[in-house]
C-alpha cells in the first residue's frame, strides 16, 4: 500500500510532462480521453472521400514484460529529482515470486502498478512521427503527400492508416521496427497484420471496422462511393451472450439473475452505444435474452402457461420493447435492462489541441454535455452552457 501512494505521488508528477509529450491521436491513459476517442478518431479517417483502404494493425509482443529498463530511466531523467528516478529504478527491479523462487526482472514493468501505464506511454511516445514525419502546415505539398498517413494509438494497441500497401510495406514497418527495438520491443509478426479495409475487418479496441459500399437506398446524401461501418466485434457479442446464458443456466431466482446481469448488460451496453450500426445488435441481443427467459420459466415453472408468465414477469405493453421484471418483498419492482430500448449517442471528437491541465473549461463542459442528448446538447453550446434567460452558469444538476 505504502508504494501504491508513492507511485501516485510520482505518476502526478509524471503525468503533466507525458500529456505534454503525447501525441495528438494517442488516446490511452490519459486524462480525460477514452476508448470512444479512439474509436471516433477511426472513424473519422474512414469516412473521408479519400480515405485510406489499407491498415497496418500493430500487436507489440509483450509489451509491459519487455519494455527497456535503460530506456525508462533515461526518459525519466530529466523529469524527476534523484529521489523519484531511485524509486522508479526500484520498482522495475522488485522481484517476482513464481513457484518459491523470486527472480529480480531484467526488462518490463511492474504488472498491475500504478506507474506502468504512464511509464508505457512516455517510452511509445513518438509513434505518430513515423507516419507524419515533421507534422508539415496544411496546405504544403508536403501535407498533400501524406494525405491518408495517420496513426491512432490506445496503450500498446496501435494501427496505422496508408492508402497504398507499398507505403506501409517501405516506410512503416522498417520505421517501426527501429523505433520499437531502441524501446526493447519487437513487433509480434503472428498477431500484426496488414488489412485491406474494402475486402477485411479490422478489429480494434473491441469493434469492427470495415469499408463497404454505399447502399444508394438508404444513403444518398454522400459523395463518398464507400462508408465505414463500426459494429460490435464478434467476439465481443459472444463474450456477453456467454456470460447471460450463464446466469440463465443457474437455478436461482429471478431477482438474483437481474441484479447479477444488470451491470454486465448495462456495462456493455454504454460502451458500444455510439455507433448507429450497435442498435441492430441491441435488438438482436433483446431477442436473445428474451429467448433465455421463456427456457428458464418452462424449466422453473412448468406447470404455469404463457399469461400466468407474462403476468408476472412482463412489464411492458409496448411490442418490441418488453421489460422482464418481479416485484421483490417491499412492494417495489426490479426490472432487467433491454439492449433494445437504449438509444444510441454520437461522441464528439475531441479537439486535439486542447491540455487538460491548462483547458479544464473545455473537458469540464464536454464531459458535462457528452451524456446529453443530442437537440439539447446543441442548445446548450449555442448559449454557452448558461441559461438563455437569467444569463446564470448552468450546473447541469436536472435530470437529462
Amino acid at each position: 500500500m505504502e508504494d501504491r501512494v508513492v507511485q501516485t505521488l510520482i505518476s502526478l508528477v509524471l503525468d503533466p510532462v507525458c500529456e505534454e509529450l503525447s501525441g495528438q491521436y494517442s488516446y490511452g491513459f490519459r486524462k480525460h480521453k477514452s476508448v470512444h476517442d479512439a474509436v471516433s478518431r477511426v472513424r473519422f479517417i474512414g469516412k473521408k472521400s479519400y480515405s485510406p483502404e489499407w491498415v497496418l494493425d500493430v500487436d507489440i509482443e509483450n509489451c509491459f514484460d519487455t519494455l527497456s529498463h535503460d530506456f525508462i530511466n533515461e526518459k525519466v531523467k530529466p523529469i524527476l529529482f534523484n529521489i523519484g528516478r531511485n524509486f522508479i529504478k526500484r520498482w522495475l527491479k522488485t522481484g517476482i515470486v513464481e513457484k518459491g523462487a523470486i527472480i529480480r526482472p531484467k526488462a518490463g514493468t511492474p504488472q498491475g502498478s500504478v506507474i506502468s501505464p504512464i511509464l508505457c506511454n512516455l517510452c511509445l511516445n513518438g509513434v505518430d512521427s513515423i507516419v507524419r514525419p515533421d507534422n508539415p502546415k496544411v496546405n504544403t505539398k508536403e501535407y498533400k503527400a501524406l494525405r491518408g498517413c495517420w496513426s491512432v494509438r490506445y496503450a500498446n494497441d496501435i494501427v496505422l492508416f496508408a492508402r497504398t500497401k507499398t507505403r506501409i510495406v517501405n516506410e512503416y514497418l522498417p520505421k517501426l521496427e527501429t523505433f520499437l527495438k531502441v524501446r526493447g520491443l519487437k513487433i509480434s509478426k503472428q498477431k500484426s497484420k496488414i488489412i485491406n479495409l474494402k475486402e477485411e475487418n479490422l478489429c480494434y479496441l473491441g469493434w469492427t471496422f470495415k469499408l463497404v459500399p454505399r447502399d444508394l437506398r438508404h444513403n444518398k446524401t454522400g459523395v463518398n462511393k464507400f462508408v465505414l461501418l463500426t459494429k460490435p466485434s464478434v467476439k465481443g457479442i459472444k463474450r456477453i451472450k456467454s456470460k447471460i446464458k450463464q446466469y440463465f443456466k443457474l437455478n436461482a431466482p429471478m431477482s438474483f439473475i437481474i441484479r447479477q446481469l444488470n451491470p454486465i448488460i448495462r456495462g456493455w451496453v454504454n460502451y458500444y452505444r455510439i455507433s448507429f450500426e450497435s442498435s441492430k445488435v441491441f435488438s438482436k441481443l433483446s431477442g436473445y435474452i428474451l429467448m433465455l427467459f421463456w427456457k428458464w420459466t418452462k424449466r422453473n415453472h412448468p406447470r404455469k402457461n404463457k399469461t400466468w408468465i407474462v403476468r408476472n414477469y412482463i412489464f411492458s405493453t409496448q411490442t418490441h420493447s418488453w421489460l422482464i421484471g418481479i416485484k421483490n418483498s417491499t412492494g417495489s419492482t426490479i426490472l432487467l435492462v433491454n439492449p433494445r430500448t437504449i438509444p444510441t449517442i454520437k461522441v464528439t471528437a475531441v479537439k486535439t489541441d486542447k491540455n487538460p491541465y491548462y483547458d479544464k473549461e473545455y473537458f469540464e463542459n464536454r464531459h458535462k454535455v457528452l451524456i446529453i442528448k443530442e437537440f439539447r446538447r446543441k442548445i446548450y453550446i449555442n448559449h454557452k452552457y448558461k441559461c438563455a434567460a437569467c444569463r446564470e452558469l448552468l450546473d447541469f444538476s436536472e435530470d437529462v
